[in-house]
């Protein structure tokens, strides 16, 4: 297996000059060609300490999220959409959730994008947030 640096992997998609061309236009789209050098730095600074963080975390807890993945694998209802849905047209992809909830008969549609699902409600199932499906089913386990 051959592994190469991100910046490497865009140099192969495009040539080196084009690539700097669009970054360059990229950057004035963003603003970024009114920064200043050291902002410019500060920010990659920023980047580069974020990524650090968060590739120790991933490492730090690899076994503990490979093994959450396998139990959804294993608990999981595992389900074909039946029915076509088409209510969500900003984006028509997301209605592929709908399709599976609906072949599961759920009673929730839990997602972070609630923006994307602003009905609340689609059939029987009601759409909620993380937070709200914890407020609904702590006082369950949690008295």
């Amino acid at each position: 297996m051959i592994t190469l640096s991100v910046e490497d992997y865009l140099r192969s998609l495009a040539g080196e000059n084009e690539l700097l061309v669009k970054i360059q236009s990229g950057a004035k789209d963003l603003g970024l060609d009114q920064m200043t050098d050291e902002e410019i730095d500060a920010e990659i600074l920023s980047y580069r300490k974020e990524r650090r963080k968060f590739k120790q975390l991933r490492n730090k807890y690899d076994t503990e999220i490979k093994t959450l993945f396998s139990s959804f694998q294993r608990e999981a209802l595992w389900v074909k959409p039946v029915k076509p849905v088409g209510i969500i047209k900003h984006d028509p992809a997301d209605n592929k959730f709908l399709e599976c909830a609906l072949s599961a008969q759920a009673d929730y549609v839990n997602t972070g994008n609630i923006r994307h699902f602003p009905f609340g409600q689609f059939e029987k199932m009601l759409i909620v947030t993380p937070q709200e499906i914890i407020n609904q089913i702590t006082p369950l386990y949690f008295k």
